[in-house]
């Protein structure tokens, strides 16, 4: 009888927010949207020192995509890449943690900005990043939030050569319309 009471407390909790998180989110001005974006790798820089990626010991790349995506139409994608190796040292310590920026351009210029942490394990081959959280952006962007995941495209030699990205995002309702 009780374990029938804690399940039945349980449903209810579980209808309760599917039910009443949303009605809430929309009250607010914001929905949590369906987010997906495909491209193509249009050009790469080499691992290199970058400013923006701290001092010795760190190195970067930059990426430039294009594609097509839910709220943003035709778009450019610019994603840095920072990889901190001041203290990789395998095989006792194999990770290299890492930073990446990205900035979506679309087509009417807004912008929609993502940020994303993790580290790579080069022994294992793992991955500790956990995806991107948008940073907001311009225009209809302003204050956009939410999360998502990349998958990587990759071609027959094993390069890099487009991203998958879903998630949820939202944004103001009043911003929607460009």
């Amino acid at each position: 009888m009780v374990m029938a009471r804690r399940a039945v407390r349980l449903v209810l909790l579980l209808v309760l927010l599917v039910v009443a998180a949303p009605q809430a989110a929309i009250a607010d001005g914001l929905r949590l949207l369906p987010f997906r974006a495909t491209s193509t790798l249009v050009s790469a820089t080499e691992l290199m020192p970058m400013p923006q990626c701290g001092g010795q010991g760190f190195l970067g790349e930059t990426d430039i995509y294009s594609g097509t995506g839910t709220h943003l139409g035709t778009f450019t994608l610019t994603e840095t890449l920072c990889m901190d190796f001041r203290t990789f040292n395998p095989p006792a310590q194999p990770l290299i943690p890492y930073e990446v920026t990205g900035t979506y351009v679309a087509a009417n210029d807004d912008v929609l900005s993502y940020f994303a942490t993790g580290a790579f394990n080069v022994v294992t081959g793992a991955n500790t990043g956990k995806g991107f959280s948008f940073t907001g952006g311009t225009g209809r962007f302003t204050n956009a939030q939410g999360s998502g995941s990349t998958a990587f495209v990759f071609d027959e030699n094993g390069e890099i050569v487009g991203l998958r990205q879903t998630g949820m995002i939202s944004y103001e309702a009043s911003d929607r319309s460009g």
